[in-house]
């Protein structure tokens, strides 16, 4: 599997790209994309996905006719505007969803995805990107759904407790 990024080139025609992007949304992800997200995706401009915070990772299949397009990550605003997943049911529970979450979030620093608890698959794939659960929020239709966060780890985040520094309290009585 290759995982590669959007990048604009000369004489590629975006409106034409974004179609082929939605058509490919909407045949996968069987109805479960709520509205909004999906307006959202009909919404993105090629300058939106150029904006900091902004990313769309393919991945792609090897075969005898060539690569194949197995699945899509679109994010922007790190996933606070779009945050969309999709991956073919053919190639599903093979990693590549979480792998192009995973890439994501080493290249954006720090992903918010929304997901609705029914959807256990896309929760897995969440935490298996190394995302964890942080909220249960209303989206503006009344459907409740989990936010999961990650963020990279900076040496400064991080910080090695020896069992030796832990403060251990005096003992009261024998």
């Amino acid at each position: 599997m290759l995982i590669k990024e959007w990048q604009p080139e000369e004489g590629r025609n975006w409106e034409l790209e974004h179609g082929q992007l939605l058509s490919f949304v909407q045949r996968y992800t069987r109805g479960r994309l709520p509205a909004e997200s999906y307006y959202q995706l009909m919404k993105l401009s090629q300058s939106k996905l150029l904006a900091p915070g902004s990313s769309l990772l393919f991945a792609l299949i090897r075969t005898e006719e060539g690569p194949l397009l197995a699945g899509l990550s679109c994010l922007t605003n790190q996933g606070r505007g779009v945050s969309i997943v999709v991956v073919n049911p053919f190639y599903r529970n093979r990693g590549i969803g979480s792998s192009l979450l995973s890439r994501q979030l080493a290249r954006l620093g720090e992903v918010t995805c929304l997901v609705a608890p029914d959807n256990p698959a896309g929760l897995q794939m969440c935490l298996n990107a190394g995302l964890s659960v942080t909220r249960i929020i209303r989206s503006a239709s009344g459907k409740t759904l989990l936010e999961c966060c990650g963020k990279l780890a900076t040496d400064a985040d991080s910080t090695y407790l020896s069992p030796y520094s832990l403060h251990k309290p005096d003992k009261v009585g024998d």
